[in-house]
């Protein structure tokens, strides 16, 4: 069923995604900052084939609030993962604070470095960045829970592994939620 439009208090609401950033890594890079346009409050990250150049690793975003000049790097973010691994019946859960990343992928270490794909919906407000989704690789998924308290909103994000670079054919892109009255 495809939704056209509907109606909010009396307005006709027509929804609508955007994309606003793709980027294709050709050759490996350290990182890929998406700008967070002011437009918006509403998005969703696709990260497709993204994976590190040499060995299993997390993939981390990191925020900013003056346009990419610098990234935040303190404590006080908070991460909730639970990972399951396909044919098993346990789990892997984490949860923590203080750190200064959020988390895009969680990883099993060793020397597994397989492509994942990822699906984000973020809400950037003035006062909070939260980005919620799960992630899907050969031999793991998970679901992933992030959120910031901020004294400024967020203008960009980094997107970048735990170590090395981001991968030739790693892809990430950017759709903001549109609502026209």
């Amino acid at each position: 069923v495809e939704i056209v439009a509907w109606t909010i208090g009396g307005v006709q609401v027509e929804p609508g995604l955007t994309l606003l950033t793709k980027e294709l890594v050709s050759t490996p890079v350290s990182a890929i900052d998406v700008t967070i346009p002011s437009g918006y409050t509403r998005f969703r990250l696709l990260l497709d084939n993204i994976t590190n150049t040499v060995s299993a690793g997390q993939i981390r975003v990191t925020l900013s609030t003056d346009g990419g000049s610098s990234f935040i790097s303190s404590g006080d973010h908070k991460i909730v993962a639970q990972q399951y691994i396909y044919g098993s019946t346990g789990t892997n859960l984490t949860s923590s604070t203080g750190v200064p990343f959020m988390l895009a992928s969680q990883h099993l270490g060793g020397s597994d470095n397989s492509p994942k794909s990822a699906v984000y919906d973020i809400s950037v407000l003035d006062d909070v960045f939260v980005m919620q989704g799960f992630f899907d690789r050969n031999d793991s998924a998970a679901w992933i829970s992030n959120r910031r308290e901020m004294a400024a909103r967020v203008d960009t994000i980094r997107i970048a592994p735990q170590a090395n670079s981001l991968a030739a054919g790693s892809m990430v892109r950017l759709y903001g939620y549109k609502e026209s009255v």
